[in-house]
């Protein structure tokens, strides 16, 4: 029996289709950097600036005196090539897939791996990036005004509801916010709800569910009563914190992707420079160890800027010594709760590129790129004669950014 495969270049626009269906946070990013990546073919390591927004200095008066333009940018650069590769025999293709059913069998689950593997990546990658938070370590997401909660704190911030709004969330946190909405006076809902099992629009988000949403772990070993944890040395900008008050000589005492908070240090829209009336939140990036002496120096994101003249000004004021430090939001033992870390985004909060590979030296390997999205992926196959087995390789070049000014972590 003669295989009938199917010819690479449509395979790849297959993969394409199923790729841009599949991954959740491929299909609500911004793509405007494709267009950097469409002459030439590249490899990992290589990265594009991002352009973040400047901020501004309003004056008053006839007398004004020229301020400095602040350029921010943050740098995307390529991850490793996510591939996968398979081999099968001649026999089983003819007894056990059959050439009708390879493409479901062989093919896709290939493809559906590759959505996986990246959706996993992304969505863990915000952990060290989503610093704005809000919601309950190990409580699940259940009410309408927690959603709404995490859209007030974008628009407090200053991002532009004008721009679609993402919120994706664990398939536990959808059943339970779905059960406290159903039969509501909302008879659209209610039909998406009951008929549909989804959320679709709530609030400023349109709602996706995701298997890939990732779980942040705290450190504990130990337990840390969060009133004790303060400042031990005043911090007008920068990203180090020292903190004093923890238990001496623990090894990850604080653990990367931590949020927290400082009293009396609150955000400011980042349009005005009002203050927002919250306390302004920060993600940790390192682990960190206490001293002898109870210390932790801890690197944060977002960079403390209080200086009133800098345009990009992010907090209301210095972060005081002996300020009072709050860790993941809650008092008491709750800081050593695991956390869903379920992401509220714009659209310019997430930016993805997936540049062309080159085609490889195979009589079949074929190169898609989608003219619309700019996703581009390589299918290519041969055989092993010898041994009268098939192979398989597919291949998709990605680099993804969170912007945390655009991201708001929901905690469950």
């Amino acid at each position: 029996m003669a295989n009938t495969f199917i010819n690479s270049t449509l395979l790849s626009k297959e993969a394409a289709v199923e790729f841009s269906l599949a991954n959740t946070f491929y299909a609500t990013a911004n793509h405007k950097y494709e267009g950097m990546f469409t002459n030439a073919t590249y490899k990992p390591g290589t990265s594009v600036d991002i352009r973040l927004d400047n901020g501004a200095i309003v004056q008053r008066g006839n007398s004004v005196v020229a301020k400095d333009i602040k350029e921010t940018y943050e740098t995307l650069t390529l991850q490793d090539l996510y591939s996968t590769y398979v081999e099968y025999d001649t026999v089983d293709f003819s007894t056990k897939v059959g050439a009708d059913n390879w493409k479901e069998q062989i093919f896709l689950p290939q493809v559906r791996a590759l959505v996986g593997e990246i959706n996993k990546d992304i969505a863990a990658d915000a952990e060290t990036v989503s610093y704005m938070h809000l919601g309950t370590p190990g409580t699940a997401i259940s009410t309408f005004k927690t959603v709404d909660t995490a859209g007030a704190i974008m628009f407090g911030r200053g991002i532009a509801p004008a721009q679609p709004w993402y919120l994706a969330i664990t398939a536990g946190d959808a059943t339970e916010l779905k059960a406290s909405l159903q039969n509501s006076f909302n008879t659209t809902l209610n039909q998406e709800i009951s008929l549909q099992s989804r959320l679709g629009r709530l609030s400023y988000f349109d709602i996706m569910m995701d298997q890939s949403i990732a779980v942040h772990q705290p450190y504990k070993d130990d337990v840390l009563t969060a009133s004790s944890i303060q400042v031990n040395a005043a911090v007008s900008s920068g990203s180090t914190i020292v903190l004093k008050g923890l238990t001496a000589s623990k090894t990850g005492i604080i653990k990367a992707g931590d949020v927290l908070e400082i009293t009396g240090v609150q955000s400011v829209n980042r349009i005005t420079r009002a203050t927002t009336g919250r306390n302004m939140q920060f993600v940790v990036q390192a682990d960190a160890d206490s001293t002898a002496g109870g210390l932790a120096t801890v690197t944060v994101s977002p960079t403390i800027i209080s200086d009133t003249n800098n345009p990009n000004q992010n907090v209301t004021n210095a972060v005081p010594e002996d300020g009072v430090v709050t860790i993941n939001g809650v008092d008491g033992t709750a800081i050593q709760v695991n956390h869903n870390i379920n992401l509220s985004y714009s659209e310019n909060g997430l930016y993805i590129v997936t540049p062309p590979l080159a085609p490889l030296d195979s009589p079949d390997s074929s190169v898609f790129k989608d003219a619309k999205s700019g996703l581009s992926l390589r299918v290519s196959k041969d055989a092993d004669v010898a041994n009268s087995t098939n192979r398989m390789r597919v291949d998709i070049l990605v680099g993804y950014l969170w912007i945390g000014t655009q991201v708001v972590r929901t905690m469950s």
